[in-house]
């Protein structure tokens, strides 16, 4: 399922949620977002004037990873702020709009089918930024795109994973429930009025590309992975992440997105990044505490996969794991398994915007102290998510 219209955005996916955001929701209305969103949506609170419910997404203790909204916890945020409008008029919560990061940068896709059924129940619009999934669709073994699964808005970041320049990204559009000419606006405001046509003809030839023959470099591309995946999961000390079975927020895996645990080497994913780097020329996409994790593109080649596996070998040679069990993500190894999140749920008790320009915050002007200035910034532990506090 396609979208309605397309527009090609030359600032990347930030603009894309920026103007989402803008476009569903101005000063005073309430929009409903995942804890783990991208800092972008801070931005849009504040250029907006909006104020988040944030919703707290799925989490798996074995592997430490984070996972998507699920549509239960949504529906209960919804009851919430349907029980307050219903209690107190006055305290009524004008809802906009929900928006939901999947996939994450790992590769875990969330209830996005289940959620658009609950928003549009409501009448409210999804918003998916679905930047990491451009290739979404493009093969039966690829994880469905969002505006198939229900999704009104979706933002693509082009260039991540295929052909197109660095900052060259798309906003897909289906249905009525986003008005296109308030997109186009807000579009407008937040992206040069003389963009860089290198950037939309790079759009321009990757849509080309995609169209004509996505589905056979797609096929090269999971082959190869597939590959990987295997030679990597008979090392010892390694863990190869496979989908949480029956897991509630982890509905499908990218099968691009090739992630491995190294705490049963004794290393932290860090310290394997900077090994990797400095003795083989390897750089992870997103080192992390337990893990690594690597994107496969239609780039890629068997040499590049070659190389993976042999400095994974030697990594694991070197740390001398051999009696570690391989193969099962998860392990119990030198790294302890990370705690549950706690971050809270629910509606922010301040607007991103007042945050960032209080009426106090006067600047450094003639009789303002230092004490009576204040700084509030958000927290983004890593790309991309962001809290804002």
């Amino acid at each position: 399922m396609g979208s309605d219209r397309t527009w090609f955005l030359a600032n990347g996916s930030t603009a894309g949620v920026v103007a989402g955001i803008l476009a569903t929701c101005g000063p005073g209305g309430w929009h409903y977002f995942a804890r783990t969103v991208h800092r972008s949506v801070i931005s849009g609170l504040v250029l907006s004037g909006a104020r988040p419910i944030f919703v707290q997404p799925e989490f798996d203790p074995a592997s430490g990873l984070v996972g998507g909204l699920t549509a239960a916890a949504v529906a209960r945020a919804l009851e919430q702020a349907l029980n307050q409008a219903n209690a107190d008029v006055d305290r009524r919560i004008p809802i906009k709009a929900v928006l939901l990061v999947s996939p994450s940068y790992e590769g875990v896709c969330g209830e996005t089918a289940a959620i658009a059924h609950l928003c549009h129940r409501h009448n409210l619009p999804l918003l998916v930024d679905e930047a990491h999934g451009p290739h979404f669709g493009f093969h039966p073994a690829l994880p469905p795109r969002a505006l198939s699964l229900g999704a009104d808005l979706a933002i693509q970041s082009t260039h991540k994973v295929l052909s197109a320049l660095t900052q060259a990204a798309m906003v897909h559009l289906r249905g009525d429930r986003l008005d296109p000419d308030r997109l186009s606006q807000a579009l407008a405001m937040v992206q040069s009025t003389s963009p860089n046509y290198l950037l939309l003809a790079s759009l321009d030839m990757a849509r080309w590309q995609m169209a004509n023959q996505g589905a056979a470099l797609m096929a090269q591309t999971l082959d190869l992975v597939k590959d990987v995946r295997a030679r990597l999961r008979r090392i010892p000390g390694l863990g190869v992440l496979e989908l949480p079975p029956g897991r509630p927020g982890f509905v499908a895996l990218d099968p691009t997105r090739l992630t491995v645990e190294v705490s049963g080497l004794g290393l932290t994913g860090f310290e394997a990044d900077e090994i990797l780097n400095r003795d083989h020329g390897v750089v992870a996409e997103l080192p992390a505490l337990r893990t690594l994790t690597f994107i496969f593109s239609l780039g890629n080649r068997a040499v590049d996969g070659d190389r993976l596996v042999q400095a994974f070998r030697a990594l694991a040679a070197d740390r001398g794991a051999a009696a570690v069990e391989s193969g099962s993500f998860g392990m119990i190894g030198a790294i302890a398994p990370q705690p549950p999140i706690t971050a809270s749920s629910g509606p922010s008790p301040h607007p991103p915007r007042g945050l960032l320009w209080p009426p106090t915050n006067r600047g450094r002007g003639f009789g303002d102290r230092p004490a009576q200035r204040r700084n509030h910034l958000s927290l983004s532990p890593r790309h991309p998510g962001a809290i804002a506090r």
